[in-house]
């Protein structure tokens, strides 16, 4: 039996998150997919252990999931699809290409630009950058005017 296709759709806090989870339902719907909805919290590169704020790190993460979890019900739960919600940490852009190759999406749905508190997570440059660099199939989704 031929396996399910995926749906990796990334989102950050940004105002784009709800536009690119919405065109990823109808997508996912069409398609009958899974779907992933990952966020890519950012480390400091340059931060040692003791440097990096556990507090504002944890943080982060609840606003993240609760993130996740709005979207979830606002947008997939008519469709009957399977979804999943991942957190990573690091570069935006390398991470949401390598987690697309672990899961084997086979789209990516990204927003073309982010203005939220990870603003280098959306924008231009990342959604730039995941679709020259991945493998898999990418969207970008741009606001409406």
């Amino acid at each position: 039996m031929a396996q399910k296709p995926k749906i990796l759709v990334a989102v950050d806090d940004s105002e784009y998150a709800p536009i690119v989870a919405e065109e990823a339902a109808r997508v996912s719907a069409q398609r009958g997919a899974d779907v992933v909805i990952l966020s890519v919290a950012t480390v400091p590169l340059m931060a040692s252990e003791g440097e990096i704020d556990d507090q504002s790190i944890s943080e982060e993460e609840e606003e993240l999931q609760s993130l996740h979890s709005q979207l979830i019900s606002k947008y997939f739960v008519t469709h009957g699809t399977l979804v999943e919600s991942k957190i990573l940490y690091g570069d935006p852009a390398d991470k949401i290409c390598e987690y697309a190759e672990a899961i084997g999406a086979d789209t990516i749905v990204v927003g073309s630009a982010g203005k939220g508190r990870l603003e280098a997570f959306l924008l231009g440059s990342v959604s730039e950058k995941v679709a020259k660099h991945s493998k898999r199939s990418v969207m970008i989704v741009k606001k409406p005017k």
